[in-house]
């Protein structure tokens, strides 16, 4: 029975992918179509509402009397450390996109330098965010 419910589990996950990659392709050709733009972001709702139960395990850490049986450990120094090299980082990538604009702005890298700075600085803090709120519980 076992095999069988993972089964489902696959099923629904294979489904989840589909809709999320069908809703990727709606998003990227649908840019200058608002029906192919809406059915993208239809799709990519539906994958999401689809994939959430499928992610929950059954061994989780938390027993059936409610206690905690494992604890989460915070952030580790290489992830401080990288989170906070980034802010100066992230100050000199905008003052690059605002010296290109104060000559003009004929530059693209100062743009897509900043876009990746920004990029990197949301998933690491991120990161951080979340074993941080982890370690709390």
């Amino acid at each position: 029975m076992n095999g069988l419910r993972a089964g489902k589990t696959n099923g629904k996950f294979i489904a989840a992918i589909f809709l999320l990659t069908l809703g990727g392709v709606g998003l990227y050709l649908g840019s200058h179509n608002h029906m192919f733009r809406s059915l993208g972001v239809l799709s990519v709702v539906a994958a999401t509402y689809i994939i959430r139960p499928t992610t929950v395990r059954s061994n989780s850490p938390i027993a059936p009397n409610g206690d905690v049986t494992l604890k989460a450990k915070g952030p580790g120094p290489l992830l401080w450390g990288i989170s906070l090299a980034l802010v100066p980082l992230l100050g000199v990538a905008l003052l690059l996109v605002q010296n290109d604009a104060a000559a003009g702005g004929h530059e693209a890298w100062p743009v897509d330098v900043l876009f990746g700075v920004i990029l990197v600085c949301c998933i690491v803090w991120a990161l951080l965010t979340t074993q941080i709120m982890n370690r709390r519980r």
